[in-house]
């Protein structure tokens, strides 16, 4: 394959010797060096520069005007791809150039074996980590270049970014099969395949590539489109992090539960529970709890059913339920579940997944088994028992008398669940507050610190020129050993534009220092307009880290106690993703997806805030965890 080369130098011979020493080397590890662009300054380059032009770059860290290292930031702002090299007499910025995720330091004078490991690094990178993509035709391109291809009879074109499309004598169908099982290389429309790394944004039923051009996007597959760059999105911000994801999706639904005969019947409830427990996305207490208030109303049918087929039918035995009973029941269960099922549905379905309390959907259950066991037990052997007497009308009047009773309790029970419900949004507000006020004192100790920073600077300034102007140098040392211990330890931090939320990073900043924790963060786009307000933000982001931070503490302080957060404005996709992981003890309390504090008293509140608020907006909130890292992934459309 062919490297496309870029040689950053404020030196005519070093730029010279470095093209001509990389060529040989590369060449033994099957990298054929093509085109070498020279660049006397880091603004030159920049000039130049779009993502995609480049397979690798050699900054000298040391020229005229711009910086290599602040080349490499604006460099890796446009392309987080492109291989870098600095090159440099020294190696006082080694910490930098990891910074910038360079992939090979070069002192010089460059050295043969120095470039002949730059080679066999590049060579891996590209050949044995899915950088490169083989075409049907045995071309080796690397994938950051590939846009997108499209069919043109018996040719596929291939779009590359900075370089003249490929024309390859194939079909379609075999250039999926060859690209397809590369990441982020997908199917958009009939004959067109795209590479979703490349993609500027999404233009109504198009997608904008980097290198301007438009390809459409089938309508058929367009909401399938739309998530799968969604997901990409956050893999490739989980990659910084050097995971992956996982993701869950929240809804409900009941059951209706299915008649005679008997004995298909009872071997149809295992599969149906089954099938009820997949379909409803919570634990399997409360599946259990409305399964049986569906099957305990279905048993109440079957009596009057009963009833019926035994005016019908007298002659028969309860065990030989006729054809006409099993019709008639079909036809009162449809009709319950009609009558119930749109207030059920619009008052009590939210209680399945916001009713986090066991104990309550326990007592649900007792009492459906209650009814099960009494309506089993009233149930006559022979339908000629209930012509005894006044049994038939006291079995009428039983069965209804306690159907009505089990209305009434799970009418106390929904408004008993619907208080409790309550009172947990109340404590999700309270928790809201209390981010609030964290946030608020986060605010007003970064104010503090820097108001009293700039009133004493004034008087110390004084202070420091007097000492100096009669000569007094040892009580000036001593005067400036004071004042500086009079700094707060750690100046206030600007990571985004957003004030309140950036002293709210600074707050936890401070408590990541305190307890011996990692925290990376990574803001970008925090000015983008969103539907949040500032305080929903902070929410959001304080009780992630919060929870982070509370789930650190529970490690040894020896442990590898770690924080991720990403805050990334994507305008292709048109979204706000907040991304962070954190290290844990792999101890979790997971009920139907949903992740509930495992420490004394602790209920999960902040992670359900975060999902209420995201929700809220439109957007969604998921949580996860891979072994012993916990995952939380936001996306919030932006305005």
């Amino acid at each position: 394959m062919d490297l496309r080369i870029a040689i950053t130098d404020d030196l005519n011979s070093e730029r010279e010797k470095l093209s001509s020493a990389i060529i040989a080397p590369f060449s033994k590890v099957g990298l054929n060096v093509g085109n070498i662009d020279e660049y006397t300054s880091g603004e030159e380059l920049l000039r130049q520069f779009s993502a995609g032009r480049y397979d690798l770059i050699f900054l000298d860290i040391y020229m005229g005007g711009m910086s290599g290292v602040e080349t490499a930031k604006r460099i890796r702002a446009l392309d987080k791809n492109v291989m870098l090299v600095f090159v440099t007499t020294s190696n006082e910025f080694a910490s930098e150039s990891y910074a910038v995720k360079a992939n090979f330091y070069l002192l010089k004078p460059v050295r043969a074996e120095s470039v002949r490991q730059l080679a066999e690094t590049v060579a891996q990178q590209l050949n044995n980590t899915g950088c490169a993509a083989a075409l049907p035709d045995g071309t080796v391109i690397p994938l950051s270049s590939l846009v997108y291809t499209s069919c043109s009879g018996h040719y596929v074109n291939v779009f590359l970014v900075g370089n003249e499309p490929l024309k390859i004598r194939t079909t379609h169908k075999i250039m999926e099969e060859s690209l397809s099982k590369y990441e982020g290389v997908i199917s958009c429309n009939k004959g067109m395949l795209v590479s979703l790394a490349n993609v500027a944004r999404i233009d109504g039923e198009n997608f904008l590539m980097i290198n301007g051009d438009t390809v459409p996007i089938s309508r058929r597959k367009m909401t399938q489109i739309k998530n799968d760059y969604t997901r990409f999105v956050l893999n490739r911000i989980h990659s910084e992090f050097e995971k992956d994801q996982v993701t869950v999706i929240v809804s409900g639904a009941t059951a209706l539960l299915p008649v005679e005969p008997k004995v298909v019947f009872y071997i149809l409830l295992v599969p149906l529970f089954l099938a009820y427990r997949a379909i409803v996305d919570a634990d399997i207490v409360k599946c259990f709890a409305t399964f049986l208030l569906s099957f305990t109303i279905m048993s109440f049918c079957k009596n009057y059913a009963i009833m019926c087929d035994a005016v019908i039918h007298p002659e028969l035995g309860a065990p030989t339920f006729s054809t006409d009973g099993a019709l008639i029941q079909l036809g009162i269960s449809c009709a319950v579940t009609a009558a119930i099922a749109y207030p059920v549905a619009k008052y009590g379905s939210h209680l399945i997944n916001g009713l986090p309390y066991r104990r309550v959907w326990l007592i649900s259950i007792v009492m459906s088994l209650m009814f099960i066991g009494f309506n089993f037990t009233v149930q006559p052997v022979h339908y000629q028992t209930l012509y005894l007497n006044r049994v038939f009308l006291v079995y009428i009047l039983i069965t209804t008398l306690m159907f009505i009773m089990l209305v009434l309790m799970y009418t106390v029970f929904y408004f008993i669940a619907s208080a409790l419900l309550k009172a947990g949004k109340d404590k999700e507000h309270i928790s809201v507050l209390e981010m609030q006020k964290k946030q608020y004192d986060a605010q007003q100790k970064y104010l503090e610190d820097t108001s009293r920073i700039r009133h004493d600077f004034k008087h110390s300034i004084i202070a420091i020129k007097t000492l100096a102007d009669d000569g007094d140098i040892e009580e000036l040392k001593s005067y400036l050993d004071n004042y500086i211990d009079t700094f707060p330890s750690r100046s206030p931090v600007r990571y985004c534009g957003n004030y309140a939320l950036n002293a709210l990073l600074c707050h936890f900043e401070e408590q990541a220092q305190q307890h011996s924790i990692t925290l990376r963060l990574r803001i970008d786009g925090d000015n983008k307009e969103t539907a949040l307000t500032d305080d929903e933000l902070c929410c959001i982001v304080g009780n992630i880290l919060e929870n982070a931070v509370n789930a650190s503490l529970m490690l040894p302080e020896n442990n590898d106690r770690r924080i991720s957060l990403s805050v990334k404005a994507d305008d292709a996709s048109g979204n706000l993703y907040i991304v962070a992981e954190n290290n844990f003890n792999g101890k979790v309390r997971c009920e139907g997806g949903h992740y509930y504090s495992t420490t004394k008293g602790g209920n999960g509140i902040g992670l359900e805030s975060v999902l209420f608020t995201a929700e809220k907006h439109g957007g969604t909130a998921t949580f996860y965890h891979k072994g012993k890292v916990f995952c939380s992934d936001v996306v919030i459309p932006l305005k």
